[in-house]
Formats: structure tokens, sequence, C-alpha cells
């Protein structure tokens, strides 16, 4: 027992230092705007800060700015990327005042016009390709991989697993749920355009429970990785709401069977649960990352729980020890990464912080990890719940032993 006590404090320590430790008031080297995903801004923003002051895996001396994906509570707020001699100084908002997408207007001026940040991993994606080459937006924090539609010129750096599991609240009687069932409570019938199950009675596995009631459901915001992987994976590319209207059973509007609180989903910010109506928490389903939930049960980050937990997916809970490569993992995990733009201007600054490979541009030198890549933000990773992927060689980087999955086939 004192083994395992002292092995705690020893831990929480580490990741009392972790989250200490802060980016240096100047820096040398270039400014490099990271945007993204909401489910892996708070460990790569500790992975940012820890990288900003090593000089063995950031020779240049840069400063990796991790934007967060709003600048309203529980993020940080008045968010502010330094000029450095590619872009201006930009201070992101969330203000009506404050643009969306036009980070071009801000290459290598001195403006200080407010940008909302991109929130999500679509958005993120989609920043970084819209920046061109001017290294306003350098990277992407990234919770969905490669699609079929995404340019030879962006690579996407797996470092850890996450999962996405469904969860509950006080007073349900749900514990297990096939994907089937997932899918028959976040879409429609195409006739009657109310949901397949509607009430969780209907549902096979609380069936003869004696738990009823009508369904409550809440979905994350669109532009998220978070949605685009409960969409393709959880819902087999099903659309959420699909073939649903504001009509009830009868598919007419405004009669007495219309109920668009559990006809249609409530869309709430991904892995914040606080929207949940607290009058109906015991009928509410909804979908949160396992490392954010388990991260903010550690106080590592705000916590935005609302009292949910996990139920299982196909009999399996998302835990540490589910959450792997193998067959029999949890159904929902799934891979985290970083996107790099192997067009920027700050291509190689880049591919030193998050990438594997010619990370210096020299082809005579070996090929090499980066700082994610590289082993050294293992303990971070994990810190927050991930879990880091271990050393391979990676077949889609030249077997290149790294910590990294270059481009990984979705699990």
């Amino acid at each position: 027992m004192k083994h395992r006590m002292r092995r705690a404090a020893v831990a929480g320590g580490l990741v009392a230092g972790l989250i200490a430790t802060t980016a240096p008031a100047a820096f040398a080297g270039s400014t490099l705007n990271q945007v993204g995903s909401d489910t892996t801004y708070w460990v790569q923003q500790v992975a940012a800060n820890r990288y900003n002051i090593d000089t063995v895996s950031n020779p240049n001396g840069d400063l990796v700015v991790n934007v967060p994906p709003l600048t309203t509570a529980p993020f940080p707020t008045g968010i502010v990327t330094p000029a450095d001699a590619d872009c201006g100084e930009i201070v992101y908002k969330n203000d009506a005042a404050s643009q969306s997408v036009a980070y071009t207007t801000n290459g290598g001026g001195t403006a200080t016009i407010g940008f909302k940040p991109p929130n999500g991993s679509g958005s993120g994606k989609t920043a970084l390709l819209n920046d061109g080459s001017l290294s306003c937006i350098d990277l992407s924090r990234s919770s969905s991989g490669r699609s079929g539609s995404d340019p030879a010129t962006i690579d996407y750096y797996a470092y850890g697993l996450g999962a996405l599991g469904w969860v509950k609240f006080a007073g349900s009687k749900a514990t297990n749920l096939s994907q089937d069932s997932i899918i028959k409570i976040y879409t429609c019938d195409a006739t009657t355009k109310a949901p397949i199950y509607d009430d969780w009675s209907d549902v096979p596995e609380t069936a003869g429970t004696g738990f009823s009631g009508p369904i409550v459901k809440y979905i994350p915001q669109t532009g998220s990785g978070t949605f685009s992987f409960f969409k393709s994976k959880l819902l087999n590319n099903a659309n959420p709401d699909a073939n649903c209207s504001l009509a009830g059973a009868d598919g007419v509007t405004g009669t007495a069977d219309d109920n668009p609180a559990t006809t249609i989903g409530t869309y709430l910010q991904e892995h914040s649960a606080t929207g949940v109506d607290p009058a109906t928490k015991a009928r509410a389903i909804y979908v949160f990352d396992y490392a954010q939930w388990y991260a903010q049960s550690k106080q590592l980050q705000p916590d935005q729980r609302n009292g949910s937990v996990f139920g299982s997916i196909n009999g399996v809970k998302p835990t540490a020890a589910t959450i792997n490569t193998g067959p029999t993992r949890f159904f929902g995990t799934r891979y985290v990464f970083t996107i790099v733009k192997q067009t920027a201007t700050r291509y190689l600054n880049t591919m030193q912080f998050a990438g594997a490979g010619n990370i210096d541009g020299d082809a005579a030198t070996p090929d090499t990890n980066g700082y994610m890549c590289s082993g050294k933000a293992a303990l971070t990773i994990k810190a927050f719940g991930f879990a880091p992927l271990k050393k391979v060689a990676d077949a889609n980087n030249g077997g290149l032993l790294s910590y990294c999955a270059k481009n990984p086939t979705a699990l």
C-alpha cells in the first residue's frame, strides 16, 4: 500500500509540473499557430508549453501557440498570437465583430483584427488549408483522420488513441447499447419522421427493465472531429437526425404529438454536458471522449461532465485497458492527430514539433522524430487520458521507428 501511495504521489507531482509549465516570455524563432480540435486542446496546450522551453527538440526557439476552439469559458480568453516575419499579430475573439475565415488578410502585417478561432477538427483543417503559404495557421489539431477529399499536401501524424462513447446521467437504467440501437436512437423513420427508437422502452437492451420515457438526445457540434467520428463510426455513416422533422409520429406539424425535444437532437459543444436539461437527465443520452472525461475527472481541465457516466457499446466500456489497437478494443477507439501542411512556409518548423521523417530538410542526415513523435510527450499524453502509441516501424513513413503513425488507416 505504501508503494502504491508513493507512486500516486509521484504521478500527481508530475502532472502538477506538466500543468504549471508555461511558454517563455520571449522567443527567438517563428510563431507556430495551432488551431482546431476541442478533444485535444488541453493535452496539446501542455505539450506545446513543454516544447517551447525544450532547446533540444526546439532548436529554432519557435513558439507554438495553441489556440483554443473558443475564447469563452471554460477556455482561455484574450488569445493573441505574436507577429513574426510571416504573419502579423492575431487577436482571437468570439465577439460579433470578429471575422471567421479571413486569416489571409493578416499576412506579414501588424494588424490586430479579431478572428474567431476554428471550433473543431474539421474547422481547423479548413483554416490550415485556406491559409495558403502565409504561415498564419501552421498546424491543426484533429480527432478525425484523413478523408478521401484531403489533398496529398497534408499529413496526419497520430500520436495517441482516444475513444468516443455514449454517456448517461443520474436516473438512467441504460447500461449497454449495441451500435444498431445507437443508430436507431439518433435517426428517424423515413415515413413517420419520428425516431426509430423514441422511448427507452423501445430499446432492446432496456426493454423489460421497467425503464421508459421519451429519449432525449444530444449531439456534438458540427465542424468537430467528434461529430465526424460519431457519424462515421458510431452511426455507421448515418447523419444524426437523418429523416427527422419537428413533426411527431404522424408526420404532421402542429398536432398534439409533436415533441421537438425528443424528435430533434440538441447540439452542444463537444465534451461538455453542462447544457443537458436537468429535468430530462434520466432519459438523456450524449457522447463523450474518454480522455476528455478522464482528464476532467482528475481536475486537469474544467469539469464539464455534469454527472455523466459511460455506458457500454456491444458489452465493452471505454477504459485505459480497452482503448488499444487490438481486435477486442472498445468499439469507439480512434486516433488523435496533428495535421501538418507540406506547402507551409514553416513546414520544417512544424515537423520538428509534430512530425516524423526528414524534419530538418537535410537529405544527408537520418530521418528522425519531432517532439510529439519522439516519446518525450508520452507522459503528457497519458496524463490526459489518451493512450500513447508504442514505438514501431512506421510502414507509411519509410519504416522509421516512431511513436507516431503517419496517415494511418482508421481503426
